[in-house]
């Protein structure tokens, strides 16, 4: 195969002789109709492409000072695009396999970026607007898709899926948010978005065809999602302040949503079987719900009971300091339904065995229901 060297366009412009030639440009291409475009405006940026291979493009445009661009592409048909505007940043975009594509946007000040993509048909996607932000996007297998937009500053964003056909959306609106999305195997989704200051979310999926969605809108908010096993989805929504939200689903076909409207709230769901849905809606300031369905909560340490199915939990607050627990493990086919509205109202229910009903209902303040329904002991899952 014929190798060579070639396809490079500098373009260096600055505002008056002085930076006319602070700039630097550095191209290495090998192989067969490779393209490179830099185009540099400012003063003392600095870009680096290297390629090897066939047919892949890379363009890196600067404007401002101290912008760093740093790409590397090994196979064939990759795509790389970098454009920064502004002042001290910086992109890494390193490419292996064949039909990949990632494309950085900076804009403002101090930003930093890192996209790593090894397979085919790999996507990622990065737009930052402000100042001290930072986006990581990783990439291993095929057809993976990672979209990351991010508006304001000190924001922080990382992406890793692998396996094949995974797809990650994150947006930050705001400052200082966090976001941390990692998926393995098949088919899943994930999409997290971030408007106020200081808010997390971290969403884990193992499995195929699983499905999870973030949302918060205030400060200080904190969510955690983790899903293992297949076809599993879960969903929160915070607005307010200071909300937390822990979802962990594992086995297949499982559902979980959470709401929380107000401040400080905290919402638990843990699932271990098939076809469980959970449910909390939490308006008001304070609230505590937790809901088990396979898995028991002992002196405050998880640990795994039956693997059951068929299950549905929910529980409303609306109100103060509310406080409601749900267990349910067995075979499964269990309802238990709390409603709780006024203020230090406090709801248990605990159900083992089959197919077991429960719904309280609590008005007013200071109420204490205590429902216990067993029919019997059942062997546990291996």
């Amino acid at each position: 195969m014929q190798k060579r060297t070639v396809v490079a366009l500098a373009v260096i412009l600055a505002a008056g002789p002085t930076f006319a030639q602070e700039n630097s440009s550095s191209v290495t291409s090998t192989g067969d109709n490779n393209s490179v475009t830099v185009v540099q405006i400012g003063a003392f940026n600095t870009s680096n492409v290297t390629q090897n291979g066939n047919d892949n493009e890379s363009f890196a445009g600067q404007d401002g000072a101290e912008n760093t661009s740093d790409q590397y592409q090994r196979g064939d048909a990759n795509t790389a695009s970098i454009q920064q505007t502004g002042d001290l940043n910086l992109s890494v975009q390193d490419q292996e396999g064949l039909n990949n594509n990632a494309t950085a946007t900076q804009s403002g000040s101090g930003n930093e970026v890192a996209q790593t993509q090894i397979g085919e048909g790999n996507t990622s996607a990065t737009s930052q607007i402000g100042n001290g932000n930072y986006g990581e996007q990783s990439q291993n297998g095929f057809i993976h898709l990672a979209v990351s937009s991010v508006e304001g500053s000190n924001n922080r964003s990382l992406q890793a899926q692998y396996g094949e056909d995974n797809r990650g959306f994150v947006t930050h609106v705001g400052n200082g948010n966090y976001s941390e999305q990692v998926q393995d195997v098949y088919f899943n989704t994930t999409d997290s978005y971030l408007e106020g200051n200081q808010n997390v979310s971290i969403q884990w999926q193992l499995g195929f065809g699983n499905y999870s969605t973030t949302e918060a809108y205030g400060s200080g908010n904190y969510s955690v999602q983790n899903q293992y096993g297949d076809i599993n989805e879960a969903h929160v929504v915070q607005t307010g302040n200071g909300n937390l939200s822990w979802q962990h689903l594992e086995g297949a076909n499982n559902y979980a949503v959470a709401l929380q409207t107000g401040n400080s709230n905290t919402a638990y769901q843990l699932t271990l079987g098939e076809s469980n849905a959970s449910e909390i809606d939490q308006f008001g300031d304070g609230n505590r719900a937790e809901q088990l369905q396979g898995i028991v909560n002992i002196g405050g340490g998880y640990s795994y009971d039956f693997y059951t199915a068929d299950n549905y939990a929910g529980i409303e607050q609306d109100g103060f300091g509310n406080r409601a627990f749900q267990t349910q493990t067995g075979p499964g086919g269990h309802y238990a339904l709390t409603i709780q509205n006024g203020n230090g109202n406090t709801a248990t229910t605990t159900q083992t065995g089959d197919i077991h009903f429960s719904t309280i209902t609590q008005t007013g303040n200071g109420n204490t229901a205590v429902v216990t329904q067993s029919n019997g002991a059942s062997t546990p899952a291996p």
